[in-house]
């Protein structure tokens, strides 16, 4: 029981200890659109345009958006170009892929900031294909 009691202590002195401090808001980017939609499975074969919608916030300095576009086993079909993006700003990205023979396609959309290359700031969407 005492010791219930101590975590429960411990766990209110540390969120005490946090009030009042500012959390700094940490970097993101979301897919805000997306044609085609996802609504309707993709078709093996089928040749589709992804035109993305992306938005990335919470950051300072440079930064770079793009798209990579995988199938089920992470092989990378198609990438876009890399274009700069301000805080808070939305851009369009497209990339266009045929679809191969597999459980479905996932379209990534990643942050890279201050001209490193490699991040772990993205979003993504994933389409069934039948």
């Amino acid at each position: 029981m005492w010791i219930a009691k101590a975590i429960i202590g411990a766990m209110l002195m540390l969120s005490l200890a946090s009030c009042g401090k500012p959390q700094e808001a940490q970097p993101t980017v979301a897919i805000q659109r997306t044609t085609p939609s996802g609504a309707t499975p993709l078709a093996v074969g089928e040749t589709i345009r992804f035109n993305v919608e992306v938005r990335a916030q919470n950051f300072q300095g440079p930064g770079l958006v793009g798209l990579v576009i995988q199938s089920a086993d992470g092989t990378v079909l198609a990438t876009s170009n890399q274009v700069p993006v301000h805080d808070g700003e939305s851009v369009q990205l497209e990339a266009a892929v045929t679809v191969p023979k597999t459980a479905s396609v996932r379209v990534f959309a990643p942050l890279f900031l201050d001209d490193k290359t490699q991040t772990s700031v993205l979003d993504t969407r994933v389409y069934k294909v039948h």
